[in-house]
């Protein structure tokens, strides 16, 4: 968070600025300046000039520099040591740091509004690139584009959207294409009475010689409906297509272009949950990983390892349906995998679709099943005893929501293995109802490069469920109705 205090040790210690080999490249002498001075901040363990602003998983590091005696502060990104191969790879291509240096001086000279980068260096080790970091100055009190459509009324937004549409039809025309689009590294001020908007992390940007062709433009507008919208619909999904189609020439707001951008957006959106099911792989922010007498477990931090520790008796946890750890009561269930259980409920989560939460995940090195924690949480009620104390006046709701959900579903691919009634859960909540999914380990999941327009007559898990049901004609309709209108509502 930014202000937050140092964990001052390590933080210098990671920055390795008192290091021999670095090398940088300015903007111009006043850059040079504020390197050496951000060197000497390091290298004394200036507490005041030197705070961590934000830190992020995987390996960068956010810091905010404010020079003894400056009123200018700045925002130092720095990142650790890459793996061997990648290291490797950065001596014919740009890092990280090096891209965005670059790619904030391509942009002002196409006078695209960016955050400017003063300076940029790495340190060399072993004759590879190690640590590396670039100097930005810090925009203090401009918000970014997440906080201000959080804030906004609907109209504002509007505006919001129609501005961020108008810079990415000027980008794609000169020939710019930002592959990591996303709400907050986007900044936004308000120029004589219009929204400027300001690009940041940069490092993802390429730049070709002439406009972006059609189907970079379909890819780039599907990263948008994906890290934007998490490839649901929005009434600010119609305000993009709508001015980037008049900005740029090119009909999103219907038909194939439109479809095909939404696709895209579906594919990206599973890709990026895929790599979400490394979470699983070792410790982290979210996980401890470890093994003891046999077994290999991961366990949320918001249980912690301490505490699950002692109720790790040899095959105690085997015999015990529910257990209680840290305030948190999970229920225990056996499966072939309890890491894949696991691995699946992060993948979930990325695609945004609720399900319960996986806690725990215990594997045996022999060949016993595994054991998984799932939150019990509120308990939901399956679909079959849900809908059978259902009251005549809820039915529309429900019905009407199970459509979306399975609508929710289809597109992204998840299918069951067993019964569709057992494996959806209902919950009734302040907004109504919501539909979660009951065990990760029994659903199925198309491949990440696999995405299709979802069709109610053609759902595998939409003709299972009917055959398990058997309902009345009038309430079929209301599925379909619902499913019908969200397919309507996005493909068009």
């Amino acid at each position: 968070m930014a202000g937050q205090e140092p964990e001052s040790e390590q933080m210098f210690e990671e920055m390795a600025l008192a290091k021999p080999g670095w090398r940088f490249e300015c903007e111009d002498k006043s850059a040079r300046h504020l390197v050496n001075e951000l060197k000497a901040s390091a290298k004394s363990k200036d507490r005041e000039a030197l705070k961590i602003f934000k830190t992020t998983t995987g390996r960068r590091r956010i810091y905010l520099y404010a020079p003894p005696g400056a009123s200018q502060k700045y925002l130092v990104k720095f990142y650790l040591p890459a793996d061997l191969a990648k290291r490797v790879k950065y001596l014919v291509r740009n890092s990280r740091c090096r891209q965005e240096y670059f790619a904030a001086k391509k942009l002002s000279e196409l006078k695209i509004p960016a955050v400017r980068a003063l300076a940029f260096g790495y340190r060399g080790d072993y004759k590879l690139p190690a640590e590396e970091l670039v100097i930005e100055p810090y925009l203090e009190g401009i918000k970014t584009f997440e906080q201000l459509w959080k804030e906004f009324g609907k109209e504002d937004q509007k505006k919001l959207f129609k501005a961020f549409s108008k810079t990415l039809a000027g980008m794609h025309a000169k020939g710019v294409l930002q592959r990591d689009f996303k709400p907050d590294s986007i900044l936004a001020q308000v120029k004589a009475g219009e929204f400027e908007l300001i690009l940041s992390d940069l490092e993802r940007i390429k730049f070709f010689s002439r406009p972006l062709s059609t189907e970079q433009r379909i890819d780039n507008l599907g990263k948008i409906f994906q890290s934007f919208f998490l490839c649901e619909y929005s009434p600010m999904l119609e305000t993009l297509f709508e001015r980037y189609s008049r900005e740029s020439g090119l009909d999103f707001r219907k038909g194939a272009l439109r479809q095909a951008a939404l696709l895209s957006g579906v594919r990206q959106l599973k890709k990026v949950a895929d790599k979400m099911q490394n979470w699983a792989d070792k410790t982290n922010e979210l996980i401890e990983k470890f093994e003891k007498e046999g077994m290999e477990l991961r366990v949320s931090r918001s249980v912690g390892k301490d505490a699950l520790e002692k109720l790790l008796v040899p095959g105690r946890l085997g015999k015990m349906d529910e257990v209680e750890v840290s305030g948190t009561k999970m229920e225990l269930l056996e499966t072939s995998s309890a890491k894949r259980m696991m691995e699946k409920y992060f993948y979930l989560v990325e695609l945004g679709v609720p399900a319960r939460c996986v806690l725990l995940a215990l594997d045996y090195f022999d060949d016993r099943p595994g054991i998984a924690g799932i939150e019990i949480g509120d308990r939901a009620k399956t679909l079959r005893e849900f809908s059978a104390g259902l009251a005549q006046e809820q039915g529309a709701d429900f019905f009407a929501g199970l459509g979306k959900f399975l609508f929710r579903l289809e597109l992204l691919g998840i299918s069951f293995k067993n019964s569709v009634c057992e494996s959806i859960l209902v919950k009734k909540i302040d907004a109504g109802l919501q539909f979660l999914l009951s065990r990760p380990d029994l659903l199925g999941f198309d491949p990440p490069g696999r995405a299709k327009m979802p069709v109610f007559e053609n759902s595998e898990n939409v003709q299972k469920f009917l055959k398990e049901q058997n309902l009345p004609a009038g309430q079929v309709k209301q599925i379909k109705q619902a499913f019908e209108a969200m397919r309507e509502q996005l493909f068009r």
